[in-house]
C-alpha cells in the first residue's frame, strides 16, 4: 500500500508552467484535515463520492467535539471516554475542477441550521464566496494570478492575490500556493494554512471568533490506517504570525556577517530563496555565501530550511532528514539544544527599531561553565536571529568567529549589529539558575539576591561566599535552598556567611560524615529534614536569630547538647528524634509546647531544663529517652499528650508543679517508666494528683516543700559538712532520701 501511495503521488506531480490539478489528484479517499479551535476540536475527512444536480462530488464528512463535553477528535488520549455519538456530524459534497474547489450553494446553506449550530460561522446569506451560475460555491480558487482580485468581500473589502508561487515539496510534489492581501495563504489541496476559520468555512469566521482556530495537520490515510503526513501548521505560530509578531521567515531576507579566524576573513551572507516541505511542515531554503576578504566567491550552496513550528524555529541542515530545534522565542530559562548544551535567558524585553518592535533575549550560552562577564552573553532577536549567527548553534572556528553586520529584506537594512544591544543595559528581569565556583544558585538580579540550589563540589570542606558577582551585579546569598547538599557523603565541614536566612528542606541531609557546621547569626529558619541522618555532626550552636526548626530537622544526628535559642517559637515534629549521643537539652523560658516526637529515642539523654512557660508536651516526645532519671515540669503545664514519657525505663522522679493536675491524653503517657518511680507534686494538690488519671498509677507520690521553707543554719566553727538535718545539726553519710539543708537552703534527696 505504501508503494501504491508513493505512484500517486509521482503521478501527481505537476510542472511551474502548468500546474493544474484534477479532482483526482487531490481530493483523495482517505484524506483528513484535523483543525483545534479556542472551544472546539474539528476533523474533516474525504469518505465515499456522490452525485447531486448531476455534478459528482467527494463526500466530505465534518465531526466535531467540544472541550466543555470532553469530546475530543479520534486518537486523543481521552477518545477512550467519549463515543462518536457525542459528535456533531454533517456530510457536504466537494469537488475540484482546473484549480477551483465548489460546493453546492443550498447544501452549504443547510449546513447553518439549528441541526448544525455552528455558531463561530456567519448564518445565512450573503457568503463570502463567489457564487457561480450553476448555483455552487467556490471555496477555493487557485487559478488567480498575482495582482488580480481574489473576490470581493461583504462590506466592501477587496481581497487581492499579493503572491503566487509554487511550493515544492521534498517528496517531488508540486502545489500552487496563493498568498492574499490580508495575509492568508492558501495551498491547493489543501486549503488555509493561516486562516481564523476551518476548511469550509475560512472566510466566513465572525468578527469575535478571529483566533477561533487553525489547522493541526493534514494526512493521506490508506485503508489499512498508515499515512503519509503533506502538510502541518502550529496554531501558535499561526497565533504569533497574525498577532503581529515578526517572522524570522520572509522570502528575500538576508543576513550578513564578518568573520575573522586563522584561516580566513571576509564575508558570509545567508538568504532565503525558495520555499520547501519537510516531515509536513512548509519551509524556506537558505543559500549560503562565503567571500574572502579581496570579495572572491569562496563557497555558494544550499545551507539547509527553516521552518516554524511548535511555538519554535528548527533547522534542517542538507542531506539530514530530521530538522533539529534552532530558535524558540519564549521564556523558558533552560532549554536543551541538539548538541548537548543549554541556552539559559537572563533577560526579555521588547525593543523598537525603525518602525517595528522586536522581542529580545539576552542568553548565556551554557558550554563547560556559566560565564559571569556581561561580555560573554549574547542576544536572540524574533524575527532576525542571534547575535552570533544565524545558524548559531552549529560547532567550529568560522562559527566562532562571525559578527553580525546587519539584516537586509532585499536592499532594505532593517537591523544592524548596534541594534541588538539598544537600551540594553537592564539584567534586572532574569530570575534563574546559574553554576559559579562549584555550586548552583537560583538568582534574582531584580532582587539582587542567591540561594545555593545544587553542590558539584566533592571536597570535604565548603566555605560558602557571602555574595556572588554576575553580569556586574552583586547578589547577597541569603539561603540554602532544599536539597542543595544532599547526600554529600564526602563533605565534613561548611561555613556558611552572615548572608544566610534560611536553610531549606533536606539542605544537608544524609551528609553523613559532616562534623561541624558555622551558623551564622542571621539565619531565622531551618526547615524539614535540613541536617537529617548528619550521624557525625556532634555540635551546632543556634544563634539566637533562630525563629523555626522544621519537623525532622536534626532527626538521627551526633549531636551531644541542644541549647535552644530564646527567640525561638517554634520546633517541629521530631526534630531531634533518635539523636542518640544527645545528653541535655535546655529550652528557652518562653516557649509553650513541645511538638510530638521532639526528643524520641534520644537514648543518651539525662537533663531537661524545659521553660517556665510551657503549656503542651506532644506525643511521644521524650519517648525511649532511657537515661533520662529525672524530668521536672513547671507550673503552666497543662496537657501531656499519649506516650510522651512511655518507655523512659530509668526515669524515677517525675516533678510537676502545677497546681491543677494536667490533662493526660492516651494511655501509654508514663508506660514501662520505673515501677519505683516517685511523683513529686505541690502539697496542696496531693489529693488532686491521686485521683487524677495516669497521675495516680503512680506508685509513690510525695509533696514538693518549697524553698521559702528554708532553714538558716548559723555555723559557729568551721565545717567541712555540706547538709544539715531540720533541726541544723551536722549529717554526716546522710541516707539517700530525705529532707536536709545544704548551704542554707532546704533539698530533697
Amino acid at each position: 500500500m505504501k508503494k501504491f501511495l508513493l505512484l500517486i503521488f509521482l503521478l501527481i506531480i505537476t510542472s511551474v508552467e502548468h500546474s493544474m490539478a484534477q479532482s483526482s489528484d487531490f481530493l483523495l479517499d482517505g484524506l483528513k484535515w484535523f483543525y483545534r479551535g479556542q472551544y472546539v476540536h474539528e476533523e474533516y475527512k474525504i469518505d465515499g463520492s456522490k452525485t447531486l444536480n448531476g455534478k459528482d462530488y467527494k463526500l466530505l464528512t465534518v465531526i466535531r467535539g467540544g472541550y466543555d463535553s470532553r469530546v475530543l477528535l479520534p486518537g486523543s488520549p481521552l477518545m477512550n471516554d467519549v463515543s462518536y455519538d457525542d459528535y456533531i456530524r454533517a456530510t457536504i459534497g466537494i469537488r475540484e475542477d482546473n484549480g477551483r474547489i465548489y460546493v453546492d450553494k443550498d447544501e452549504y446553506l443547510s449546513l447553518l441550521t439549528e441541526e448544525h449550530p455552528w455558531i463561530n460561522v456567519v448564518e445565512g446569506e450573503p457568503l463570502p464566496y463567489e457564487t457561480t451560475a450553476e448555483g455552487e460555491l467556490v471555496l477555493y480558487d487557485f487559478t488567480k494570478k498575482e495582482g488580480e482580485v481574489y473576490l470581493q468581500m461583504d462590506g466592501g473589502t477587496t481581497l487581492t492575490v499579493t503572491k503566487n508561487h509554487i511550493l515544492k515539496t521534498e517528496d517531488g510534489v508540486t502545489r500552487r500556493c496563493l498568498t492574499l492581501s490580508n495575509g492568508f495563504e492558501i495551498i491547493e489541496g489543501v486549503g488555509s494554512i493561516n486562516s481564523p476559520g476551518m476548511l469550509l468555512f475560512w472566510l466566513n469566521m465572525k468578527p469575535e471568533y478571529n483566533d477561533y482556530g487553525a489547522m493541526i495537520y493534514f494526512r493521506l490515510y490508506s485503508t489499512e490506517g498508515s499515512y503519509v503526513s503533506i502538510l502541518a501548521q502550529d496554531i501558535e505560530a499561526i497565533k504569533k504570525k497574525q498577532s503581529g509578531h515578526p517572522s524570522i521567515l520572509q522570502q528575500g531576507r538576508r543576513w550578513v556577517y564578518d568573520y575573522d579566524n586563522d584561516l580566513m576573513k571576509g564575508t558570509l551572507t545567508y538568504s532565503m530563496e525558495g520555499d520547501t516541505l519537510n516531515q509536513g511542515y512548509k519551509g524556506y531554503k537558505i543559500q549560503m555565501t562565503l567571500k574572502d576578504n579581496t570579495d572572491q566567491i569562496v563557497k555558494s550552496c544550499y545551507a539547509g530550511a527553516l521552518f516554524e513550528k511548535l511555538g519554535e524555529v528548527t533547522y534542517l541542515a542538507p542531506g539530514k532528514a530530521k530538522d533539529e530545534p534552532l530558535y524558540c522565542f519564549d521564556t523558558n530559562l533552560t532549554r536543551m539544544r541538539p548538541n548537548g548544551y543549554s541556552l539559559m535567558i537572563v533577560n526579555s524585553d521588547n525593543i523598537k527599531v525603525g518602525d517595528k518592535y522586536y522581542n529580545r533575549f539576552l542568553l548565556v550560552n551554557k558550554r563547560d561553565s556559566v560565564p559571569l562577564e556581561k561580555d560573554s552573553l549574547y542576544y536572540w532577536v524574533e524575527g532576525i536571529g542571534s547575535s552570533r549567527g544565524l545558524l548559531e548553534y552549529a560547532a567550529g572556528e568560522l562559527f566562532d568567529s562571525i559578527k553580525f553586520v546587519a539584516c537586509y529584506d532585499g536592499e532594505k537594512c532593517i537591523f544592524t549589529k548596534d541594534d541588538f544591544t539598544i537600551d540594553s543595559d537592564n539584567l534586572s528581569m532574569y530570575d534563574g539558575y546559574l553554576e559559579i565556583g562549584g555550586l548552583r544558585y537560583y538568582v534574582d538580579l531584580s532582587k539582587e539576591t542567591a540561594s545555593v540550589t545544587h553542590s558539584y563540589l566533592s571536597t570535604d570542606s565548603i566555605v560558602v561566599p557571602s555574595s556572588v558577582r554576575i553580569w556586574g551585579v552583586e547578589c547577597n546569598v541569603v539561603g540554602i535552598s532544599g536539597y542543595a547538599f544532599i547526600n554529600c557523603t564526602n563533605l565534613k565541614s561548611v561555613t556558611l556567611p552572615q548572608s544566610i536566612v534560611s536553610i531549606g528542606n533536606y539542605a544537608f541531609g544524609g551528609c553523613t560524615n559532616i562534623e561541624s557546621v558555622t551558623l551564622p547569626q542571621s539565619i531565622v529558619s531551618i526547615d524539614s529534614y535540613a541536617f537529617s541522618e548528619c550521624t557525625n555532626l556532634k555540635s551546632v550552636i543556634l544563634p539566637q536569630s533562630i525563629i523555626s526548626i522544621g519537623d525532622f530537622a536534626f532527626q538521627k544526628c551526633g549531636l551531644t547538647e541542644v541549647v535552644l535559642p530564646d527567640n525561638v517559637k517554634s520546633i517541629g515534629a521530631s526534630a531531634f528524634t533518635e539523636c542518640s549521643d544527645l545528653v541535655s537539652v535546655s529550652f528557652p523560658r518562653n516557649f509553650s509546647s513541645i511538638k510530638s516526637g521532639t526528643f524520641n529515642g534520644c537514648t543518651s539523654l539525662q537533663s531537661v531544663t524545659f521553660p517556665e512557660y510551657l503549656d503542651t508536651i506532644g506525643g511521644n516526645a521524650f519517648a525511649k529517652c532511657t537515661s533520662l532519671k529525672r524530668v521536672d515540669l513547671p507550673a503552666s503545664l497543662t496537657m501531656l499528650e499519649n506516650g510522651v514519657f512511655q518507655r523512659c525505663e530509668n526515669l524515677s522522679d517525675v516533678y510537676c508543679r502545677a497546681m491543677t493536675p494536667p490533662n493526660t491524653f492516651g494511655l501509654a503517657v508514663f508506660r514501662y517508666i520505673s515501677p519505683e518511680a516517685t511523683l513529686h507534686v505541690p502539697n496542696e494538690a496531693l489529693q488532686a494528683y491521686k485521683e487524677a488519671v495516669r497521675w495516680a498509677e503512680f506508685k509513690y507520690i510525695v509533696p514538693i516543700e518549697e524553698d521559702t521553707d528554708v532553714i538558716m543554719v548559723q555555723k559557729s566553727a568551721p565545717d567541712t559538712h555540706l547538709l544539715f538535718d531540720l533541726q541544723g545539726r551536722p549529717v554526716k553519710d546522710a541516707p539517700k532520701h530525705g529532707i536536709y539543708v545544704k548551704d542554707g537552703r532546704k533539698v530533697i534527696r
